[in-house]
């Protein structure tokens, strides 16, 4: 019969989560460890790069919350910002994946508007995790008293 309870217990747990606002830097760097353990066994490196980009963004909406004693206007945005920058920028070498992008909206080759380009895509996966994180957090912190 106490078996029964906590299995029909955990079910309902497993069926309504409650949300999690934890953005600890322990989580934060075994996220880190797990991501390069992962491009180590193969996993795509734009894939990685999203899992860095919100794990980055993580740690810096964190650090705006702890550090409540320096108040300044978009505090949470300036720390986000600051963690994305130094996590993948530095990170970005160690990741050799690029893609060109073939670009032709008109005028001669070598403009703007008719080259191409040429992207990492570690970088581009951790922008593109970076602001899905934003979207995710839409609402949760007040961006300007963090």
């Amino acid at each position: 019969m106490v078996a029964f309870l906590v299995a029909a217990l955990a079910g309902a747990a497993l069926l309504a989560p409650l949300p999690a606002s934890a953005h600890c830097p322990l989580c934060t760097a075994g996220a880190g460890i797990l991501a390069v353990a992962a491009v180590a066994f193969g996993v795509n490196p734009m894939a990685v790069g999203v899992f860095i980009g919100a794990f980055a963004v993580a740690l810096g909406l964190w650090a705006a919350r702890v550090t409540r004693r320096f108040r300044f206007p978009l505090k949470a945005v300036a720390f986000a910002a600051a963690s994305f920058l130094l996590t993948v920028w530095p990170l970005a070498p160690l990741f050799d994946s690029y893609a060109s992008w073939y670009v032709d909206l008109g005028g001669g080759y070598g403009t703007l508007t008719n080259r191409t380009y040429v992207i990492n895509r570690f970088v581009l996966g951790a922008v593109v995790g970076a602001v899905l994180l934003a979207l995710a957090l839409k609402g949760r912190f007040e961006l300007d008293d963090a």
